[in-house]
């Protein structure tokens, strides 16, 4: 057993380049397949292996761009990573998780949507999820012994957010759905 962040958690296996671990289940609390809130957030900085930054831009897109040291202090520039508890009995692969930034109109949250599309919404964080294909819900796998990680789409399994360039501006990158086995670009490292 391990614990990360205050939450045990079993190893089961690895899985293309993943580590997959299950969490225990308090079954007296269980209910189908709901994932429920829970206390467990941190924000952090997402930086991609060729140390850029994961930003919210004009509250409209996502882009991926350096940051000097002093602008990595802005608070705009953390995401907050907010963690549900899973209450199935199917192991869980990974945590489930939703991404969002704050800004002056609230939070606004990573989302997938239709055609592997990846945007920014504006809304509360549910308390409960009924469908463990939630638009804004992902799997966190932390990558062994790193701060390393790929974040799984609830909604495309087998999927993971990664980076690609901007055709407008190859200078920038941007969110993007990536297989487990395209490279390096579906894992993140959180400041």
């Amino acid at each position: 057993m391990m614990s990360t962040s205050g939450l045990s958690s079993k190893f089961l296996d690895v899985e293309k380049n993943c580590f997959r671990f299950q969490v225990p289940v308090d079954m007296d609390e269980q209910d189908g397949s709901t994932l429920r809130k829970s206390e467990q957030s941190f924000n952090r900085l997402i930086r991609n292996n060729d140390n850029k930054y994961l930003l919210l831009v004009d509250g409209s897109k996502f882009k991926v761009q350096n940051l000097t040291k002093q602008q990595q202090y802005n608070p705009g520039c953390k995401f907050t990573f907010h963690f549900y508890e899973k209450s199935s009995l199917e192991p869980m692969e990974g945590m489930p998780v939703m991404l969002y930034t704050i800004t002056n109109s609230g939070k606004i949250v990573v989302c997938c949507g239709d055609h592997k599309k990846i945007y920014p919404k504006a809304m509360d964080i549910p308390d409960n999820i009924e469908d463990g294909n939630h638009e804004a819900l992902f799997y966190m796998t932390q990558l062994s012994g790193t701060n390393k990680y790929m974040l799984e789409s609830s909604r495309y399994p087998q999927e993971c957010l990664g980076l690609q360039q901007l055709k407008e501006d190859p200078s920038h990158l941007t969110l993007v759905f990536k297989t487990y086995a395209e490279d390096e670009q579906c894992v993140i490292t959180l400041l």
